[in-house]
Protein backbone atom coordinates (compact mmCIF):
# COMPACT_ATOMS: atom_id res chain seq x y z
CA UNK A 1 0.00 0.00 0.00
CA UNK A 2 1.36 3.33 -1.25
CA UNK A 3 1.74 5.58 2.20
CA UNK A 4 3.82 8.50 0.34
CA UNK A 5 5.39 9.68 -2.74
CA UNK A 6 8.96 11.19 -1.84
CA UNK A 7 10.51 11.61 -5.53
CA UNK A 8 8.32 12.25 -8.96
CA UNK A 9 10.25 12.15 -11.62
CA UNK A 10 9.28 14.52 -14.82
CA UNK A 11 10.75 14.31 -18.25
CA UNK A 12 11.71 17.82 -19.69
CA UNK A 13 13.11 18.98 -22.77
CA UNK A 14 15.63 21.33 -20.71
CA UNK A 15 16.75 20.39 -17.54
CA UNK A 16 18.05 24.05 -16.81
CA UNK A 17 14.97 25.73 -18.11
CA UNK A 18 12.99 23.66 -15.19
CA UNK A 19 15.28 24.32 -12.69
CA UNK A 20 15.62 28.05 -13.39
CA UNK A 21 11.47 28.03 -13.42
CA UNK A 22 10.88 26.10 -10.37
CA UNK A 23 13.68 27.75 -8.39
CA UNK A 24 12.51 31.41 -9.42
CA UNK A 25 8.46 30.91 -9.78
CA UNK A 26 7.67 28.12 -6.95
CA UNK A 27 10.61 28.67 -4.63
CA UNK A 28 12.13 25.37 -4.93
CA UNK A 29 15.93 24.79 -4.40
CA UNK A 30 18.44 22.65 -6.33
CA UNK A 31 19.90 19.55 -4.01
CA UNK A 32 21.45 17.34 -6.32
CA UNK A 33 22.44 17.36 -10.33
CA UNK A 34 24.73 15.96 -12.31
CA UNK A 35 23.76 12.73 -15.12
CA UNK A 36 22.52 9.86 -14.45
CA UNK A 37 25.14 6.80 -14.58
CA UNK A 38 24.76 3.33 -15.90
CA UNK A 39 23.86 2.03 -12.27
CA UNK A 40 20.89 4.38 -11.70
CA UNK A 41 19.60 3.59 -15.37
CA UNK A 42 19.91 0.02 -14.78
CA UNK A 43 18.12 0.44 -11.43
CA UNK A 44 14.91 2.47 -13.06
CA UNK A 45 15.27 -0.47 -15.47
CA UNK A 46 15.17 2.73 -18.39
CA UNK A 47 18.57 2.32 -20.44
CA UNK A 48 18.08 5.01 -22.47
CA UNK A 49 18.57 7.61 -19.72
CA UNK A 50 22.02 6.84 -18.97
CA UNK A 51 23.81 10.12 -19.67
CA UNK A 52 21.07 12.25 -19.57
CA UNK A 53 21.22 15.12 -17.38
CA UNK A 54 18.94 15.28 -14.07
CA UNK A 55 17.97 18.01 -11.50
CA UNK A 56 16.59 17.01 -8.09
CA UNK A 57 14.66 19.89 -6.42
CA UNK A 58 13.08 20.23 -3.16
CA UNK A 59 10.65 22.68 -1.73
CA UNK A 60 11.73 25.82 0.01
CA UNK A 61 9.38 24.51 2.77
CA UNK A 62 11.93 21.91 3.32
CA UNK A 63 9.20 19.11 3.44
CA UNK A 64 10.96 15.51 2.31
CA UNK A 65 9.11 15.73 -1.21
CA UNK A 66 11.38 15.97 -4.43
CA UNK A 67 10.85 16.46 -7.95
CA UNK A 68 13.69 14.97 -9.94
CA UNK A 69 13.97 16.69 -13.95
CA UNK A 70 15.67 14.56 -16.73
CA UNK A 71 16.30 15.56 -19.55
CA UNK A 72 14.30 14.01 -22.68
CA UNK A 73 14.45 14.46 -26.43
CA UNK A 74 12.05 16.93 -27.65
CA UNK A 75 9.17 14.94 -29.63
CA UNK A 76 8.06 17.32 -31.71
CA UNK A 77 4.52 16.72 -31.75
CA UNK A 78 3.64 17.45 -27.87
CA UNK A 79 0.95 19.21 -27.43
CA UNK A 80 -0.29 19.63 -23.77
CA UNK A 81 -3.57 18.48 -22.70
Amino acid sequence: MLKSILVVTLLVSSVPDAEQSYERDLGYRTVAEGRIDAELAQTWEAPATEGRAFVLMQPESGDEVFLRFVEAEDPGNYEPM
